[in-house]
């Protein structure tokens, strides 16, 4: 029976060493259930930060969408004036190219028959004058021995038209000098247009300059330079009306 009691006792104090071990594995399972929930709070609290990380990225994402389609869509806007610009320059260089050309070419035919008129002229006086000094020398003749200048009258005839015809180009002579000071004067903003032209395609020199000297131009060409076929016309049929009237009726 002592035996038994002391196996007893035995068990019994094996029992209570068990316990307390188990109550400290309780112990430590518990602090660590604590510290598992803990994480797991703190794993939640992380979770819910970042979800809310993930729609605050959702919503940036998507208004750098909407800016991005905005800009895209200006982009596009401004794309499409640059090329209408482009064209509308193209097609005005073009126009301004042809019009130097024909500019060009029209003051160079005026200057051409401005000169050939300023010649004729020229001659036409030397003529006149030449003749004055002979009829002055027959009259002379005729007043000392009688010489009959009946037989002269057809000769002088000559005389009276080549009179006649310089007294028409003096009486334009004021239209034919305002042709020549507007055509000149258009033939020369026509050539610094053409300059600035091809300065402004090289993207030289100011641009603000340049264009309102061809703006200028064009100005000229339309304001001015337009008056040159009236006064191409006045120069050469504008004579006669001019001397219609007898100089006594003045």
């Amino acid at each position: 029976a002592l035996r038994a009691l002391d196996d007893v006792q035995d068990r019994a104090a094996a029992l209570a060493r068990d316990h307390q071990e188990l109550k400290e594995e309780a112990a430590d399972a518990a602090r660590h259930l604590r510290e598992v929930t803990a994480a797991a709070d703190k794993l939640e609290s992380s979770n819910a930060e970042l979800e809310g990380l993930s729609k605050r990225q959702e919503r940036s994402i998507e208004s750098l969408g909407d800016d991005l389609t905005s800009a895209r869509a200006r982009a596009q806007d401004l794309t499409e004036q640059l090329n209408a610009k482009a064209e509308a320059l193209a097609e005005l260089t073009a126009r301004a190219e042809a019009t130097e050309g024909a500019l060009v070419g029209e003051l160079r035919d005026i200057k051409n028959t401005v000169l050939e008129k300023d010649l004729l002229l020229n001659q036409r006086e030397s003529k006149t004058a030449a003749l004055e000094d002979r009829v002055r020398s027959l009259e002379e003749l005729s007043s000392k021995q009688g010489v009959d200048l009946r037989g002269l009258a057809e000769e002088n005839k000559e005389n009276q038209a080549a009179r006649e015809a310089l007294e028409k180009d003096l009486a334009v002579s004021s239209a034919e000098v305002e042709m020549m000071g507007v055509t000149v004067g258009g033939w020369l903003l026509a050539k610094g247009a053409g300059i600035a032209r091809r300065a402004l395609d090289a993207g030289k020199g100011d641009s603000a300059f340049l264009d309102d000297k061809i703006t200028t131009a064009e100005f000229f060409a339309q304001h001015h330079l337009s008056q040159v076929p009236a006064l191409a016309i006045q120069v050469i049929e504008g004579g006669d009306t001019v001397l219609a009237l007898d100089e006594a009726r003045f």
